[in-house]
This record gives structure tokens, C-alpha cells and sequence, in this order.
């Protein structure tokens, strides 16, 4: 299935926009672990918790009044580089279960031209539902309920859902003690190895034919979002075309 994604941020020197490059291969597994539903139809509720208005609050707006139930940036980039950098290959229980999520679903497959679609959904806190029309669905089972999202196909992208403010707050904060570059319009930039605590500046970008250049290489965009009137708080996480090196100060 063709599926469409918002790929968010700016490039520290160019707009980031492209395909996934998923080369050719022979499996074409398509079990899917713990249910049988459509993609399109697991998470309604997350869907429909999507801004529908301007919305001028950021994650530092997120009050302190609530202690949050961390979820571990370490492990869930433990889990992610694994996902990307093994031909969008599942997780392992071990890993899934270090980071406190549980597999709601996990669906893999490739195509006559070799190309690999992947549709994985993990879960903490989450509860099954069934509508009217027999689709099984998910939502939040607790304060802290935690979703985990990615999908490619042509493109690739993912998605961590809080139920939590403050755990949306706390996720950012360890990445920011991992150590980040930030972009102008206020996403972060993930890199290969850490920068050290903080947030830094870019000073220097460099190609991604200048392969010996620039000490750092990027990894991952990540992109939280607050909006105190939604269900859910999400910090979208940007996977294409990553593909700079850079120098920060």
C-alpha cells in the first residue's frame, strides 16, 4: 500500500524529501504478530488526534506538574537504528522488552520490484478495540500509554505517541543529555554517534559525497509536538535521506 508522510524539518542545507532506499530482496515474509487488520484502521485514535488548528505551544510548554513514566530514547534508538540499518528488519524480543513495549503489530513484505513495505506498531499501556464493523483497533490503556510507528515503503517515516505530556517532555530531555543539533524550525537533529549533553549549533555542513569530512553524521530528525487540547502528544521522527555530515561548535 502507497502510504504518504509528512517529512518534517528543514536540512541544515537543503529541504529533506525523497524514498527510502529499500534494495531488492528474496524473502517476502508476511506474518503479522499479535493481530490481522488493516494498517490503515489500527490507530483511529491517533489519527484523529492530529492539530486541526494553528497551534503555537511547543514541548518546553509542558508543565512539570506531572511526574512522567519514562520511555528510554537509549533503548528506543537501540531499537530504531536496528529497524533502519538491517533492511528494515523486526526488533528482537529482548530489545522490545528493555524499552517496556509490547508488539501490537508486525507486518513486513516485498513487492515484484523488491521493494520492502514494513508496517510495525508497538505498545505501552495499550488496550484493543473492536468497532461496529468488526476492525480491530487500538487506543490508550493508561496515563502513560506509549505508541511506537514505523511504516515504508517508497518512503519511510515514524511516529512515538504519548498519552503523557510529561513523558513526551522527559523522551526530548534525554535526547537532549544524548546530545543533539537543532534546526531552525526547532527540530533536532540525531546523529550517528553522541555530540555530548546539550543542545548544539551547527557549524559546518558538509555533502554527502564529502565522506571524509564533518565528524558527525545524520541520523534522525525528531520532531515534538504539544498540544495540550489533544488526546495524544507526538514527536515525529524523520527518516529519509538523512544523509549529511556536519561540525557543531
Amino acid at each position: 500500500m502507497m502510504k504518504n508522510y509528512l517529512l518534517l524539518g528543514l536540512c541544515v542545507s537543503s529541504i529533506i524529501y525523497g524514498m527510502c532506499g529499500c534494495g531488492p530482496q528474496q524473502s517476502t515474509d508476511t506474518s503479522v504478530a499479535a493481530v490481522d487488520t488493516a494498517a490503515e484502521g489500527v490507530m483511529s485514535d491517533v489519527e484523529e488526534a492530529e492539530p486541526v488548528a494553528e497551534n503555537n505551544f511547543t514541548w518546553q510548554d509542558i508543565p512539570d506538574d506531572e511526574k512522567p513514566v519514562r520511555f528510554s530514547f537509549k533503548n528506543w534508538l537501540t531499537i530504531m537504528n536496528h529497524i533502519k540499518d538491517n533492511y528494515w528488519s523486526r526488533p528482537s524480543a529482548r530489545m522490545l522488552a528493555d524499552a517496556g513495549l509490547e508488539v501490537l503489530m508486525e507486518s513486513d513484505s516485498v513487492d515484484v520490484d523488491g521493494i520492502k513495505s514494513v508496517d510495525f506498531r508497538y505498545g505501552r499501556q495499550m488496550r484493543s478495540i473492536v468497532n461496529p464493523s468488526g476492525q480491530k483497533k487500538f487506543t490508550y490503556g493508561g496515563d502513560h500509554s506509549v505508541l511506537f510507528m514505523v511504516d515504508a515503503y517508497t518512503s519511510s517515516g515514524a511516529e512515538i505517541y504519548f498519552r503523557s505530556p510529561a513523558d513526551l517532555k522527559d523522551f526530548i530531555q534525554q535526547a537532549i543529555d544524548y546530545g543533539v543539533a537543532q534546526l531552525p524550525d526547532g527540530s533536532f537533529v540525531v546523529c550517528d554517534k553522541p555530540m555530548g549533553k546539550g543542545i548544539h549549533k551547527v557549524s559546518k555542513t558538509y555533502e554527502y559525497t564529502e565522506t571524509k569530512k564533518g565528524k558527525y553524521q545524520e541520523r534522525y530528525y525528531l520532531a515534538p509536538e504539544y498540544n495540550p487540547s489533544q488526546d495524544w502528544q507526538v514527536c515525529y521522527i524523520t527518516l529519509d535521506f538523512l544523509r549529511h555530515r556536519l561540525d557543531i561548535e
